[in-house]
């Protein structure tokens, strides 16, 4: 395929996804050939949103589907919403894991970035990011205000 029918055919997607959004009413499909041709739909945009790690815009492009067929499934199956949800969360595991790795490997801008996560009970906290804090302070007579600081 050369660059100029590549455009063409992202041009064609872009231009069918633009369509579906028109104000006409289009009829649902029916019948156990157009269920299947949905489920296989389905399938596919899960796969490429595993192979994309979550990012929806980027596996509807891969799957060949509009981001609104997307959220049309996402909003009417409960089963598709479920997988999709799991597949964000192993996307974030995916991160997560790769966080853990620079941080082996002594990437001091993940060691940073971690410790500010997930350290702030342990006193990282950015000089002035400290409004966010909530302190509860219990007075008794028992305490000085020393104590207390």
């Amino acid at each position: 395929m050369n660059k100029h029918t590549k455009k063409k055919t992202a041009a064609a997607k872009k231009n069918a996804c633009t369509a579906s959004r028109s104000t006409s009413v289009k009829k649902p499909y029916s019948g156990p050939l157009a269920q299947k041709k949905i489920a296989q739909r389905k399938a596919r945009v899960l796969e490429a949103l595993r192979q994309k790690f979550g990012i929806v815009s980027d596996a509807c492009k891969l799957a060949g589907i509009c981001r609104k067929t997307f959220y049309d499934y996402y909003n009417a199956d409960e089963a598709f919403k479920a997988e999709a949800d799991s597949i964000e969360d192993i996307a974030l595991d995916h991160a997560e894991s790769m966080l853990h790795k620079n941080i082996t490997k002594g990437k001091e801008a993940s060691l940073i970035f971690f410790l500010k996560c997930r350290g702030r009970s342990r006193g990282f906290v950015e000089k002035g990011d400290d409004k966010h804090l909530v302190i509860n302070v219990t007075t008794s007579s028992d305490v000085s205000p020393e104590e207390l600081m």
